[in-house]
């Protein structure tokens, strides 16, 4: 059994080159009575095997043709001389939805929601805005997590403290300018955007900062661009 402090590291880090893995694992313990019990220095290993069952549904007949590239050890492969791959047998139909066992389940989920809160907040912070859409698709865990309200403007204004020294400035100073962002609809594209402005504009990575502005100089509108051709 794998130790409860490797498989969270697998959920926590590289989620972008590791989304593929997560995604055919998934679908692996869905249909079958594999367990989800990995780690990150497994996922060479996981590819290499998913490589050789997707070769293996191959006809032998023509293989030279369709995979001139194969290397030494896929043709050996297919004349037998290496061991065969491990089959995973199917899960058999029941009437009632699979209850899973709690050794099945991702060891982070079982965390307190206020320190998966927090891991969370620090990936955000160390990847920005984007890792908003990266880690939702994880799991409906971390979507729900970071669709709060108090996530949001925890993980904003810890990134506005990364790019201001306050104490350089006076209060009036602080109240304008460290203040929350909104979620406004552009009237030129109608897509919803992050506006910042007035104030610290950023994508939401610690210590990144786009610039700052005392007013807005295309109100209503995304970007100037949606401003000019409204």
């Amino acid at each position: 059994m794998i130790p409860p402090a490797e498989t969270s590291r697998v959920c926590l880090t590289k989620p972008r080159a590791m989304t593929g893995v997560f995604i055919l694992m998934y679908a692996l313990n869905f249909s079958t009575d594999a367990p989800l019990w990995f780690t990150e220095r497994d996922i060479a290993q996981i590819r290499k095997w998913w490589c050789i069952m997707l070769m293996e549904r191959y006809q032998i007949e023509g293989h030279g043709q369709r995979f001139s590239y194969w290397t030494n050890e896929a043709r050996e492969l297919l004349k037998g001389a290496l061991e065969p791959v491990y089959r995973v047998p199917k899960k058999r139909k029941t009437e009632h939805e699979v209850q899973f066992q709690k050794s099945d389940m991702c060891f982070i989920l079982e965390l307190p929601n206020c320190l998966l809160s927090a891991i969370l907040m620090e990936m955000v912070l160390q990847e920005g805005d984007k890792a908003y859409s990266t880690l939702a698709l994880v799991c409906t865990t971390f979507r729900d997590t970071m669709s709060t309200v108090s996530f949001r403007r925890g993980a904003h204004f810890r990134w506005l403290d990364s790019v201001a020294t306050w104490s350089w400035f006076s209060a009036s100073y602080k109240e304008d300018f460290r203040v929350m962002y909104t979620i406004d609809t552009c009237r030129g594209c109608l897509e919803l955007y992050k506006n910042c402005k007035p104030g610290y504009v950023g994508t939401g990575k610690r210590g990144e900062l786009k610039g700052i502005y005392s007013d807005d100089q295309h109100p209503g509108y995304c970007s100037h661009f949606c401003n000019l051709i409204s």
